[in-house]
């Protein structure tokens, strides 16, 4: 019986190993393709890009955020299918950070973009908290999640923030929110609902160009949003069902619900978020 633990052991590790093999190969072509069929504007010599002040830091928190989600999923992952979790930890935060500087790079040699060292800084310290993440004991409570809503601008500038459903989700910065949610119960011997929680969220609007609106489209106010909402663990509240584990694949997007935001500008807005 023993001999056979072991082997069955050592058969989902090198499942594990093939499978993270696979993951290379397909990021590898992702790299390719993304080469072909997104950079399809004029390529020049490689160049860098300060694009530190654009987007009221949006672009930022964006790359901070995949970086932390392709770590802990992918740890996730390698882990469920039999890797050491340890070694299922750094090798996603490997994967995560080769992939991401692949497109940086890919952006230094674009004609409509360039290299951003911030945008690298960015993307190492996504991974590494995601890589903290994971090994803590703190992973449930304290958790960062994403969600987006149609702004209403992207039609002003369809060629930059997207002109379909598809592509606003990810180019419209003023329709995205990142939150940081946390769940008390987590954290405290009292009977308190592991599932209940709150979130802090940090969003734009207004922002039509990186810097600056261009000349010729209406006059909208830049500003940034704050919102503090309520917040709902799915995968604690339905920890009891067979199905509820499965809960960890989307767990990062925050559901709206109520909450109450704060716009420069403007007064506080009850609402849902």
């Amino acid at each position: 019986m023993g001999h056979r633990l072991v082997y069955a052991q050592s058969d989902t590790s090198r499942f594990a190993e093939r499978f993270f093999r696979a993951e290379i190969a397909a990021a590898a072509a992702a790299q390719v393709g993304l080469s072909f069929f997104w950079y399809t504007d004029e390529m020049q010599r490689f160049h860098g890009f300060n694009d530190l002040n654009q987007w009221g830091g949006m672009d930022k928190v964006g790359h901070g955020f995949t970086a932390y989600r392709i770590t802990r999923l992918n740890s996730d992952l390698l882990s469920a299918l039999g890797m050491d979790p340890k070694r299922a930890r750094m090798r996603s935060f490997l994967l995560s950070q080769a992939f991401l500087i692949g497109v940086e790079v890919l952006d230094g040699f674009s004609s409509n973009y360039g290299f951003s060292g911030f945008d690298v800084l960015a993307n190492a310290a996504g991974g590494v908290l995601g890589l903290v993440h994971n090994s803590s004991g703190w992973q449930q409570g304290i958790q960062l999640k994403y969600n987006y809503r149609r702004s209403g601008l992207a039609s002003l500038r369809p060629d930059l923030l997207g002109s379909n459903g598809s592509e606003r989700w990810l180019k419209d910065y003023n329709g995205q929110t990142y939150w940081l949610s946390v769940f008390p119960g987590h954290f405290t011997d009292k009977k308190f609902p592991k599932w209940i929680g709150m979130s802090m969220g940090y969003g734009i609007h207004g922002f039509l160009g990186g810097r600056s609106n261009p000349i010729g489209l209406p006059a909208i106010q830049r500003s940034r949003e704050f919102q503090l909402a309520l917040d709902v663990d799915l995968v604690q509240l339905f920890r009891k069902t067979k199905w509820g584990r499965h809960l960890r694949w989307i767990s990062f997007v925050k559901l709206p619900l109520p909450g109450i935001q704060f716009r420069q500008g403007s007064g506080p807005r009850l609402g849902f978020y």
